[in-house]
């Protein structure tokens, strides 16, 4: 029992030291947002704490009691881990972008950091672990009751839109936060059955019951699955060990069973007054597993690292590399990119190669062997056992949430999985928890400096890490992220003043902040410097086209019609991604009277997406190139019966018709007006209740961006309602983009007009 391996009844100093810096690696889960993520500052934090740690470690011997008596030559998982480590190091050297390995594998480092610190912290203070359990459960009372006490429940009308903002605490995700609070609910369940006093007991249930509150009302697939999982693991493990007597069933069971009945309840009598169809509003948890085999997405993502892994199998694309080298695995329909397969372990595969995969692989299966093996080879029920049982819930909730998502670059999941490592280690050592008064401490040790010195390292990372994502904050609130005819708040200067470091490219869209430096440089008309950052950005991220995009531009402004014609061909052809700049570059092949390339433009787009319409655009132009009309109405019937009946054209009459366009028509040079040409609604965009509802569909579906722009377009029309409900959607929107100026902007204005909500949503995210 680890009770009695304790040197002294009371806690003495340096058990409330151990408890203090434990605490300081919890309280990540509480920092303030002051970004659009806010995982940057955590590292930062954590990289400044294990530095302090490390110190103190060194410093205090009676902080390392007994650590010469431990002997880690045949522990597998310790060594697992520090060689998976290395081989993320040495995948670095085959990155492309090297900078980017050297952003994650700083990451990487604080937690190994981290790793280290708590193995020798707990490996003479091991009884403290139900301590620690219980101060996990104090932070989930915390971080579940502050992102609850933020919605107003009983306003059904707007709780899918408050639990979107509120329900994803400071991890920007609210999958991330449920994920994170699923890892408090091991610690909870074994302090609960750990604890006699009556009074903890509440206050883990209270806190069980409000963590399980978040988790319900997320209704996340990967989460609710894992729930299922736990509650069979512990129903096992009880029957196993044969628990079931009348004291456990009145002082124990009901502190377990409760916050599950009651959650359940609540978060589905709410749910049923939300007049929201998704996953946040009126959808039962039931449908959602119900709904666990749709993942298209992941698959497609799942199926591309399979190939990155078999094209590269020895060292990957390099750690840190999968948000730029999937690019040319995914459809260049849209902008959007994937930056993670969703799934730990293929990325590992992908980014590291065969042997790190097979190796940060056999790490899980090492944690579930150690923990099986102490939960089934001892007959007696104790606390080693009950510390198996923690180590193995957490092996299931990171496991399943390192299957579906990507918990290895967000610092809640890996404080999780550190713990996890540690737990597993030092319960499974022998006399790991023996210590005897007279112990001799090495005053210093050459190992010691070596972790001052490694703790130190990834500092000058971590550092410009945090600072480079305040500038990426700055750019995403900035008009000219998502449209180069805004008026920029910014100037290039701004961002060279900074000159961001690690990463090099933005963590929102992928595209370098040299392209961003660029797109300014045009917009103030300093046309070579755009230039040179346009040539550097692609260098760092070639596969996105946006850079020689912007160059047609500038040449177009110059005259410089033969190097706009290459440089938007060489766009295109990275990615294609809407049917506007297909039309561009069939207007510059009928100015250089390229038929050739209208050809190729059309199969290229038309293999990408298939619409109809690009055939149309491609027969339209091979009239003003005089193309002899037979062979254009065979162009034209051969591509057409390749489309579904129902939206195939009439080849003749369509023909004819070009023809008689033709005659009315002549393009000779492309004016500025054309290329800066916006999109507009079409088919009514006159009236003012399509416009908004336009606005609320996207508000209700999450694409934000579109939600402000057609929402901002229905305040412009004189017949619109005017009872704030407007703004207030769209300083809703702003909020779940973390544009926080923005938002109290238009907050205010619906709370001026007495909207719903409004001023108290106000108060709380405008202080």
């Amino acid at each position: 029992m680890f009770d009695e391996a304790k040197p002294q009844n009371k806690l003495n100093f340096y058990d409330f030291l151990t408890l203090f810096f434990v605490i300081g690696y919890l309280i990540i889960e509480l920092f303030p947002s002051k970004g659009i993520r806010t995982a940057e500052s955590q590292y930062l934090y954590l990289n400044i704490l294990n530095i302090v740690v490390s110190t103190c470690i060194f410093l205090i011997p009676q902080l390392r009691m007994n650590l010469i008596k431990i002997s880690f030559k045949k522990n597998y998982i310790f060594w697992g881990y520090i060689a998976f480590f290395s081989l993320c190091c040495i995948s670095a050297l085959c990155a492309n972008n090297q900078n980017l390995s050297i952003f994650r594998l700083s990451q990487l480092a604080v937690f190994l950091m981290a790793f280290i610190n708590f193995i020798i912290l707990l490996q003479s203070r091991f009884y403290l672990i139900f301590k620690i359990a219980f101060l996990v459960g104090f932070f989930a009372f915390l971080q579940a009751g502050k992102a609850l006490s933020n919605i107003n429940f009983s306003n059904s009308s707007t709780v899918a839109n408050e639990i979107s903002i509120y329900l994803r605490g400071n991890t920007g995700n609210i999958n991330i936060f449920s994920a994170s609070l699923l890892t408090k609910l091991p610690f909870m369940f074994i302090a609960i059955l750990h604890y006699k006093h009556v009074l903890a007991k509440w206050f883990l249930t209270v806190s069980l019951s409000l963590s399980l509150i978040c988790i319900f009302f997320i209704n996340a697939r990967a989460s609710l699955l894992t729930l299922i999982i736990i509650f069979l693991v512990i129903s096992i493990y009880i029957l196993k060990n044969k628990l079931v007597t009348k004291h456990f069933l009145v002082y124990k069971i009901p502190f377990l069973l409760l916050p599950f009945i009651a959650a359940f309840l609540y978060t589905n009598s709410v749910k049923k007054n939300v007049n929201d169809e998704g996953r946040l509003g009126n959808t039962s948890a039931v449908e959602r597993l119900q709904q666990i085999n749709s993942g298209d997405v992941r698959l497609f993502l799942w199926k591309n690292a399979a190939k990155m892994t078999e094209k590269n199998p020895v060292l990957g694309i390099g750690i840190g590399n999968w948000s730029i080298e999937a690019t040319p695995y995914e459809p260049p329909k849209t902008n959007h990119f994937s930056f993670h397969p969703h799934n730990d372990f293929m990325e590992t595969f992908a980014e590291t190669g065969v042997l790190n995969g097979v190796l940060y692989f056999s790490l899980f299966i090492a944690l579930l062997f150690v923990n099986l093996r102490i939960l089934f080879k001892k007959k007696e029920f104790d606390d080693k056992q009950t510390v198996a049982l923690l180590a193995l819930l957490l092996l299931i909730v990171y496991g399943i949430d390192a299957f579906f998502n990507f918990p290895r670059y967000r610092p809640t999941m890996q404080l999780a999985f550190i713990l996890l490592l540690v737990i597993s280690i030092l319960n499974s050592l022998r006399n790991a928890q023996e210590t005897t008064e007279d112990s001799k401490f090495p005053r210093y040790s050459f190992w010691g400096i070596i972790c001052i010195l490694f703790a130190i390292t990834p500092l000058y990372v971590t550092y410009y890490s945090y600072q480079t994502m305040l500038m990426e904050t700055k750019i995403y609130q900035d008009p000219v992220h998502n449209d180069i005819t805004a008026k920029p708040k910014m100037k290039a200067s701004d961002i060279l003043k900074l000159d961001p470091k690690f990463p090099n490219i933005l963590q929102t869209s992928t595209a370098s902040f040299d392209e961003y430096i660029g797109t300014l440089f045009y917009v103030e008309n300093n046309f070579d410097e755009a230039l040179k950052y346009f040539d550097r950005a692609n260098k760092i991220n070639p596969y996105i086209g946006k850079a020689d995009f912007y160059k047609y531009y500038i040449h177009l402004k110059r005259g410089q019609n033969d190097s706009a014609y290459i440089d938007l061909k060489s766009s295109f052809y990275r990615r294609a991604w809407n049917i506007e700049i297909y039309k561009r570059l069939l207007k510059m092949a009928i100015v250089n009277k390229d038929s050739t390339e209208i050809f190729n433009a059309y199969k290229h787009y038309n293999k990408i997406h298939g619409d109809i319409n690009a055939l149309k655009e491609a027969a339209f132009s091979l009239t003003f190139l005089n193309y002899n009309k037979e062979k254009l109405i065979n162009f034209v019937k051969f591509e057409n019966d390749k489309f579904p009946i129902e939206s195939r054209l009439k080849v003749d009459s369509l023909t004819n018709a070009l023809y008689a366009k033709k005659s009315n028509n002549s393009i000779t040079t492309i004016t500025k007006k054309q290329l800066l040409v916006k999109n507009n609604l079409t088919n009514g965009s006159d009236k003012f209740s399509e416009t908004v509802n336009l606005g609320y569909y996207y508000s209700r579906n999450k694409d934000y961006d579109k939600a402000i722009m057609y929402l901002k377009k229905s305040l412009k029309y004189p017949n619109r309602t005017d009872d704030g409900k407007i703004e207030f959607t769209i300083g809703l929107c702003y909020a779940a983009k973390r544009d926080n100026t923005n938002a109290c902007e238009f907050l205010k204005i619906a709370a001026d007009k007495n909207y719903p909500r409004s001023k108290e949503i106000s108060s709380k995210l405008c202080k």
